[in-house]
């Protein structure tokens, strides 16, 4: 699974279509579907508002398909806990 696919997969589970998803976060839907559809990389623009709109939503998970889907408060812990 690409990463147009792990996005459309994690929008639709948290209850939204693709096109209500664009219209409410103020994304170009057209754009967006070209990304969903993994006909078009997801631009550094474009995953900052991701992760603006969907906080929990783990970035790696999304670009690299590894780890868990979400960040929970355990692992965002762990990771302050490492910081020199």
């Amino acid at each position: 699974m690409g990463q147009g696919k792990r996005l459309t997969y994690y929008v639709e589970k948290q209850g939204f279509t693709k096109k209500n998803f664009c219209e409410i976060n103020s994304l170009e839907y057209n754009s967006m579907v070209m990304i969903m559809a993994e006909k078009r990389v997801i631009g550094i623009n474009v995953l900052n508002r991701i992760h603006e709109i969907l906080p929990k939503l783990n970035v790696h998970w999304l670009l690299y398909g590894e780890g868990p889907e979400e960040i929970t408060e355990k692992v965002k812990k762990v990771k302050d806990d490492e910081k020199p």
